[in-house]
């Protein structure tokens, strides 16, 4: 499940360093929203800020779908449970003023999986977080009218108020058949360690990111 899994991983002390969208490294640091009810990882440290990850909203050309409040009724993937795709998920459609009991069903995927329930006309749309190009939004582009969903400037806006989550852009000509500019939100991939990794390890890590 990518960042909530390697914050376990971490915290567990089963990896010395772990990939986290810094939205959900702050919730786990402080114990919030799917890390209620566990002590909070409060020994996490981060280390430096690696790349945006940018939310995509997809569907399919032609499906009639052209905001995210279009999803009312649609059945829609928004990511595999305690995933960050599925916080940010969560969070976009409550931005939009939606939410799971608007739509028209709710599954939640591998990105590989959701594709190929979009194409097959089991989803109308898919909600997933990651870097640019997303691989398997960018490599399935080539053969499907693809979409990927414009945030409106009142969704955007309302975002003012999360920790973390910031408004984004995925450039013109990212995807195939896309061109123009996508206003979105984002994310950052953060690396993060322990705070009991020695100082001369965590300047190593640093010196062989930015140098």
């Amino acid at each position: 499940t990518g960042s909530v899994n390697n914050l376990e991983l971490l915290h567990a002390g089963l990896v010395d360093a772990a990939f986290v969208q810094n939205d959900i490294a702050h919730l786990a640091y402080h114990g919030q929203a799917l890390f209620q009810g566990k002590l909070p990882m409060d020994e996490l440290r981060a280390v430096g800020a690696l790349f945006p990850e940018m939310v995509h909203v997809v569907t399919l050309a032609g499906s009639g779908i052209d905001s995210v409040q279009d999803l009312a009724g649609c059945r829609v993937d928004v990511g595999p449970d305690d995933s960050g795709t599925r916080v940010n998920a969560n969070q976009v459609l409550t931005l939009a003023g939606l939410g799971y009991a608007d739509l028209g069903g709710v599954q939640g995927s591998v990105p590989g999986d959701a594709l190929d329930d979009l194409v097959a006309g089991r989803i109308q749309a898919a909600i997933m977080t990651g870097a640019l190009p997303y691989p398997e939004i960018a490599s399935r582009a080539w053969e499907l009218p693809v979409r990927v969903l414009a945030l409106d400037a009142a969704t955007v806006e309302e975002s003012d108020d999360l920790p973390f989550i910031v408004p984004g852009v995925i450039p013109a000509n990212t995807y195939p058949g896309q061109p123009t500019a996508i206003q979105t939100l984002g994310v950052s991939a953060v690396l993060l360690v322990r705070q009991d990794m020695p100082d001369n390890t965590v300047e190593a890590l640093l010196d062989a990111l930015y140098e």
